[in-house]
């Protein structure tokens, strides 16, 4: 009897558990204490106005990473190379799923000043949050969009993301720069391919 009592309270674990796991980044925890909200990049390139954040959302939402990317290529989805931006669902560094946060952050590829070209997202451009790029890749719950796909109509810029919960729909607003296309590469090396995901 002991036995069926464990293996019920095991099942009844996984299955909150898998709950929890499974919300969507932004989704909210309890009551709705928005209808939509708007945040993007600055106005220039410069590291400030690429890596904003955080943002006060004024109640809980669950923890999590949306990352916009410049390619519709599935296989390419968890490499950095093609990110444009990831919104960070997070009070600071790396959430579990299902975790509650009340903060978001926008973080944007950086450009190379010495050339202008945009190299993808690093992980010291997700240190402006506490993360790194294999926090966002590891995550189980992590939404990939590609950019410029849902927008508001006539603006490009401004991408839809819509959290759902068991409480309601969070509707986001990301406003990035219209997509670019797959970032340039260049000559990679093993060690180049490391330093993206530390």
């Amino acid at each position: 009897m002991r036995w069926v009592l464990a293996a019920v309270l095991a099942s009844l674990c996984l299955i909150v558990a898998s709950a929890a796991s499974a919300q969507a980044p932004g989704g909210f925890v309890g009551p709705p204490c928005f209808l939509s909200v708007e945040f993007g990049e600055g106005p220039s390139e410069l590291f400030l106005d690429e890596h904003t954040g955080p943002f006060a959302l004024g109640c809980s939402v669950f923890g999590g990473y949306v990352v916009l990317l410049d390619s519709s290529d599935p296989a390419l989805r968890q490499n950095p190379i093609i990110w444009s931006d990831v919104v960070a669902f997070t009070n600071g560094g790396p959430v579990q799923p299902g975790q509650p946060v009340n903060a978001v952050y926008l973080i944007s590829d950086s450009v190379n000043p010495s050339n202008g070209i945009e190299n993808g997202m690093r992980s010291q451009d997700l240190a402006a949050a506490g993360l790194t790029v294999a926090d966002i890749v590891g995550n189980p719950t992590t939404v990939y969009v590609v950019e410029g796909e849902n927008t508001i109509p006539g603006a490009t810029d401004r991408n839809l993301y819509d959290a759902p919960s068991a409480t309601g729909i969070a509707h986001y607003i990301f406003r990035s720069d219209p997509p670019e296309g797959p970032t340039p590469t260049r000559t990679g090396s093993w060690g180049r391919i490391k330093a993206l995901y530390r």
